[in-house]
């Protein structure tokens, strides 16, 4: 058995609290977390020695004694407490585990602070704050599995602390799928909490929330792609392991809790395996679990009706808390059963507390508190109406009817939201026939039914004519429609109560024995007793019989009245909207409402017969009495009439237009175009018919001559474009579908070579794509391309160069579900169709990259550009292959097509070949993505281009290489140095221009070493044909070494030793020349720029540092504080600081660069290349020494460091390893080269130089004595 499998014992809790101790100590830094370790070591000691033997009531772990749990429980409190996150993780999972296991039970109350179960809890949820997101996701683990144990009662405070860590986390997290895990665990423990409430027992079966239906109204930008589903993965596994074990608990009896002072059943007497059970109400109204419910009932109800105080009036954070209470209370609500309606505490809850925040609330005009407002009243309309009838009467005209009654000026998502809540309404026919009853019957309540009723029917006849309206057209159709179908909804309702109203008529005349029948039938339309019609119980009495006969008579005349009252109103609304619209959704959704009606009146009939016909003069709305056979028999007559037309003379005019000439043609097609635009203008009453006739027409004279077709579809296209971006997204949607079907048809002919009419087609697509504002369009335009070409592939030719525009439009879009669709459509292209693209026109081949492209940049989805990237390297695959077919040998960008084959039959790519055009579109697009933000973006694209380079660059010629490196690569390490390098004005050194200069720079560490090793791969592998370029990849290393970052630094020293370790043999001495002069010119360059930042320290004073060199004082280190120094200032030397720190790393990591290469390749380095390094050696010596000589600079920096707690610059070190690197140079051409330094007279240069350190040291002894 391993040592793993042994810790903690033999006792279950120790067989939990083992492993994870021992992870905590092997995790806790020894030093700082001594108390810590020490802790766990002695209750690991101590749980080798215990086991599960004990039964103490008491306890807080089962199977130990009280004093034992204490003792082992004390280092997971302060684990959790250290702010340490590699201790506080394993410690939360072991919590975590406790919970879930069952093996921490009793009552948990915030009135009881020595608990250690207390203890651990409030550690838990305090520890929320660290900002960790694997912390914050430990803390929601533990505080869920808590709050669910079957074995654990949270009480009062405590229970509302839990929430409150829950929401800190949702409000303050920084990562979104930490957010909904946030959200989701409350609303988890809503459902758990209220549960076991509505059972009043801890052991319940729990229901899982749904985390789709969570993100219904809110924090939908919260969901990174995959975060729901690891939301309801996160709290499926919580509850499931949680409900797991409480299975495999021991049964054993059950206690209650008791609120009195009872001595049965108290929680201190529950052991392992016991569920808790609120107990019938006590002395104090009700057991603790309800208590706890109402609490915490009630503070959600106040978190929802907190509000911005007038310095913060647009509190962000506040808005969202109230919001997230909100719909906390929905999910409450939701899962209420019959306690709130029958317990009298719960039901004034509601009455008291949300009611009041719905009140509070409906003021606010922010869209999501007002749909969520909705969505509760319909809850409580729907389930609680029974207790509430005060409150929904006030509720009806402030949240629904004042929406509903606005028709000129309303906002459309909120009518919208109260449309969807009154159809819902109208579904149910008991709630109408409740509202009805309960409000219009009652002479002291408002006629809401009668308003509601109106409003509808005002929102279905639109804005009165000559109003002004904030309405678009579109949106005034889609409020008709809705309306519509609530009117409707009602309709039915009310004849499925009027049928039923006519079998109690037959029930009366059969006598007594049916009354009861009836009464159960009719009784109460609220649910369980809520109206105030009450039928009265039966009884044996006659007066009492006689009273129910009279209330149901009362109570049918009342529903006649009403059912008059609204066919009356309904009857006129399909009056107006039969004859004044040619809209046939609202026709066909009103006609079947006709049938609950048994007579009709003659305005609705006249309506019917007239509506939609030529010969409509008006609505007829007074006319009165029935509807005469004359009347009738002109109508059929006249429909008969209209139907001969149709069918012979008006499809002879359209049908045999191709038998004009071309000009006859071409005029009737401009005069069609102007009426069909007119018709289509029209705001209210939009017309179709001349556009369908467009389209016939169109599909008649596709067989002309092309110079006439094309002049036909120049002005077909210009209509099809003024209109599909038409504001009316019915009319534009319609005019889309209608292209889409002339293109299918036009794509099922062949195209004939050297032509390019499938790309006029299809010119308006293109123009709409990228004009349109429209998300609906340009969404349908990429479905209706997508299926064109999917199903027309082989057909299309010259169209790829429009299909192409359309996608590279929708790639850059701004909606995501639009760049998802075209990719999908791109991908399937690129994948099974490429020989298509080309075979026409190889110039396709770049509208391909150009697209693709694109895609590398989209924002939405990573997944995306990242297989666009793979798609490119295809496309570089198929060029290489020579899958481009070249049908004319036209100059593209100078450059003439010119096939080379050798022995091997290789296509070479000169300077002269056609496919440079479509080499450089594609290498430049993948240079330009290493500047993208993404970081696996900017890697992967790196990658594919030097894959690119490498697999396929024998084809490439000297020239080509040059351009290569010129336009391509050269270009691309610009992002690593980007501003690095620039100078800077003396105006420009400060914190701030220096921040920004990083910010411009887009390349990490990582990336930069990615970049450097594929150009060194690249740069070995073509060497011979590169060679030329060698300057240029060695001052793309020296800039990486120079960067202020040690990141970049290192890679550039990696880089460059790879460099001359791979082809230090084939290198020249020109070759080493340019490395040993850039690497000099790397240490002089920086010296210049740095010092001007260190005299920006002489402008600041630092109190305790005399100017003077003759008299420099340091005073105490604690007699200086921020206080003596400006912020700027600090800032400022905190800069300079830093420079130094960055600068002298540069010129020691030179040094290390040089020294390697020398001894490394000493054999190869000739005397002049070695008077270089001699001179790199003394510079950098040299600059040390004067850095070092700076004594009021070194004092001043000293005391600013001392200050922001930095370290100082190390210049005495600088100062030290340049000289001593120097000396060992020397020293070592003595001994290994004799012949050069006889030569170059190295003997006395090393004497000079050991004749100035010792100066140096005289000079700095002869200082201190001075000090002294």
């Amino acid at each position: 058995m391993s040592s793993s499998q042994t810790l903690g014992g033999i006792s279950r809790c120790g067989r939990v609290l083992g492993p994870s101790l021992d992870k905590i100590v092997k995790n806790a830094a020894w030093r700082k977390h001594s108390n810590l370790v020490a802790a766990c070591k002695s209750a690991l000691d101590k749980l080798e020695t215990l086991s599960d033997s004990f039964s103490d009531p008491n306890s807080p772990l089962s199977g130990l004694c009280l004093s034992d749990s204490e003792f082992v429980l004390q280092p997971l409190l302060l684990a959790i407490g250290s702010a340490y996150a590699k201790v506080v993780e394993p410690a939360l999972e072991c919590a975590f585990k406790l919970f879930s296991l069952g093996l921490i039970h009793g009552e948990i109350d915030s009135a009881k602070p020595q608990n250690m179960a207390f203890k651990l809890v409030e550690a838990v949820y305090k520890s929320g704050g660290l900002g960790e997101e694997a912390i914050e996701l430990g803390v929601l683990r533990v505080l869920l599995s808590a709050v669910r144990s079957p074995c654990v009662l949270i009480r009062g405070d405590c229970l509302v602390s839990i929430v409150r860590a829950c929401y800190n986390v949702y409000l303050g997290g920084q990562n979104g799928t930490n957010q909904i895990c946030a959200k989701s665990v409350l609303a988890q423990i809503m459902v758990i909490v209220f549960t076991r409430v509505e059972e009043d027992s801890m052991d319940v079966v729990i229901k899982r929330v749904s985390v789709h239906e969570l993100l219904e109204f809110t924090d939908k930008n919260l969901n990174e792609g995959s975060s729901i589903y690891f939301c309801q993965n996160f709290v499926n596994e919580i509850i499931d392991t949680s409900e797991g074990s409480s299975k495999q608990l021991t049964p054993s009896p059950v206690h209650k809790l008791q609120n009195g002072n009872g001595s049965a059943g108290k929680v201190e007497d529950l052991g392992h395996g016991d569920s808790i059970e609120g107990a019938e109400s006590g002395d104090g109204g009700g057991s603790k679990i309800r208590d706890d419910g109402f609490l915490l009932f009630r503070n959600l109800c106040k978190l929802s009706m907190k509000f911005s105080s007038q310095e913060h009036p647009d509190d962000q954070i506040l808005l969202r808390g109230k919001i997230l209470s909100l719909e906390l209370l929905k999910v409450v609500m939701e899962n209420g059963g019959s306690i709130w309606r029958s317990n009298e505490r719960f039901l004034n809850s509601i009455k008291q507390f949300l009611c009041l925040s719905l009140l509070k609330n409906s003021a606010l005009s922010v869209m999501a508190i007002f749909q969520l407002q909705c969505s509760i009243f319909m809850i409580l309309l729907s389930k609680f109406r029974s207790g509430l009838k005060a409150e929904i009467g006030i509720f009806f005209p402030m949240l629904v009817l004042r929406v509903l009654e606005n028709v000129l000026q309303p906002s459309f998502v909120q009518k919208m939201t109260v449309l969807n809540l009154l159809e819902k309404i109208s579904q149910d026919s008991q709630i109408i026939i409740d509202i009805f009853v309960n409000y219009d019957c009652d002479v002291d309540s408002p006629n809401i039914f009668e308003r509601i009723v109106n409003g509808l029917l005002k929102t279905a006849l639109g804005p009165p004519s000559g109003s002004t309206t904030t309405l678009s057209p579109a949106q005034d159709i889609t409020f008709r429609h809705e309306s519509v179908k609530c009117l409707v909804c009602i309709i039915k309702s009310m004849g499925t109560w009027m049928d039923q109203l006519r079998l109690g008529d037959l029930d009366l005349v059969k006598g007594h024995e049916s009354d009861s029948s009836t009464e159960n039938h009719l009784t109460q339309p609220g649910e369980e007793g809520t109206s105030d019609y009450e039928l009265h119980p039966e009884g044996n009495s006659e007066s009492s019989d006689a009273a129910t006969l009279e209330q149901r008579r009362a109570y049918k005349i009342e529903m006649q009245v009403e059912h008059s009252f609204t066919w009356i109103r309904m009857a006129s609304f399909l009056t107006v909207s039969n004859v004044e619209t040619d809209e046939k959704v609202p026709k066909a959704m009103g006609f079947p409402s006709l049938k609950k009606k048994g007579t009709l009146q003659n305005p609705a009939v006249m309506a019917v017969v007239r509506g939609g016909s030529y010969d409509s003069t008006s609505s007829g709305v007074n006319t009165s009495g029935l509807v005469s056979p004359v009347q009738i028999n002109n109508f059929i007559s006249n429909l008969n009439l209209l139907d001969q037309i149709g069918n012979f003379e008006l499809n002879h005019v359209f049908a045999h237009s191709q038998r004009l000439n071309s000009e006859a043609i071409v005029a009737f097609v401009k005069a069609l175009s102007k009426v069909a635009m007119s018709e289509l203008q029209s705001p209210t009453d939009p017309r179709v018919f001349s556009l369908t006739k467009i389209v016939e027409i169109a599909h008649y004279n596709m067989n002309r001559i092309r110079l006439v077709w094309s002049r036909i579809w120049n002005v077909l296209s210009d209509f099809f474009v003024s209109v599909g971006l038409s504001e009316n997204l019915s009319v534009a949607i319609f005019v889309m579908d209608s292209l889409r079907q002339l293109a299918m048809k036009f794509l099922e002919r062949e195209e004939l070579a050297n032509y390019n009419f499938q790309n006029e087609f299809l010119r308006p697509f293109v123009i709409v794509m990228q004009k349109s504002s429209s998300a609906e369009i340009r969404e349908l335009i990429v479905r209706c391309i997508s299926q064109m070409v999917l199903s027309r592939v082989s057909n299309v030719k010259s169209g790829w160069k429009s299909v192409f525009m359309i996608f590279t439009a929708a790639a850059a879009d701004e909606r995501k579900n639009i760049v998802l669709l075209a990719f999908e459509t791109m991908e399937k292209i690129v994948r099974e169709y490429f020989p298509y693209i080309t075979e026409t026109e190889t110039l396709t081949f770049t509208d391909c990259v150009k697209c693709l492209i694109t895609f590398t940049t989209s924002r939405f989805n990573s997944d995306v550009s990242l297989n666009a990237i793979a798609f490119l390297r295809f496309c570089a695959v198929k060029l290489a292959e020579g899958g481009l077919v070249y049908n004319e040998k036209s100059k593209v960008d100078g450059f003439n097509l010119v096939v080379n084959e050798d022995a091997s039959d290789v296509q070479t790519v000169t300077e002269k070949d056609d496919s440079t055009s479509y080499w450089l579109p594609l290498l430049t697009g993948l240079a330009k993505l290493a500047s993208d933000p993404r970081s696996a973006i900017r890697k992967s694209s790196l990658e594919v281009l030097f894959n690119i380079l490498k697999d396929h660059g024998h084809l490439f010629s000297h020239t080509f290489w040059t351009g290569v490196f010129s336009t391509v690569i050269f270009p691309l390490f610009d992002c690593a140095f980007d501003k690095r390098e620039t100078p800077m004005k003396d105006d420009e050194y400060s914190p701030v221009s220096r921040s920004s200069q990083h910010e411009g720079s887009t390349w990490d560490s990582e990336t930069s070493a990615v970049a450097a090793e594929c150009l060194l791969d690249l740069f070995d592998s073509f060497f011979d044909v590169v060679r030329p370029h060698l300057p240029g990849v060695i001052s793309i290393l020296t800039g990486l070494i120079r960067s202020p970052i040690q990141g970049p630094a290192s890679t550039g020293v990696a880089a460059l030793m790879r460099l001359t370790s791979d082809l230090g043999g084939k290198f020249s001495e020109d070759d080493w020349r340019e490395i040993f002069l850039a690497l000099k010119e790397a240490a002089t360059s920086a010296v210049p720029g740095l010092m001007k930042v260190l005299r920006t320290m002489d402008n600041i004073d630092v109190p305790g540092v005399s100017q003077s060199y003759n008299d420099v004082e340091m005073s105490s280190d604690h007699g200086l504080t921020n206080d003596d120094l400006e912020d700027d200032n600090l800032q400022m030397a905190a800069y300079v600081v830093s420079r130094m720190k960055s600068h002298i790393a540069m010129q020691l990591l030179i040094i290390q660069v040089v020294t390697d290469l020398h001894t490394m390749h000493l054999q190869s380095l000739s005397v002049a290349n070695t008077s270089i390094l001699l001179e790199l050696f003394s510079s950098i010596a040299s600059h040390a020494h004067q850095l070092n000589s700076e004594t009021i600079l070194q004092k001043k920096l000293q005391k600013v460091c001392a200050i922001l707690e930095l370290s100082a610059p190390p210049m005495v070190h600088f100062e030290n390893e340049s000289y001593q690197s120097y000396l060992n140079f020397l020293q070592n051409l003595l001994v290994d080269s004799p012949l050069l330094c006889n030569e170059i007279n190295i003997e006395a240069q090393l004497v000079a130089v050991c004749e100035k350190i010792l100066q140096i040291y005289l000079n700095s002894d002869a200082s201190f004595i001075l000090q002294n």
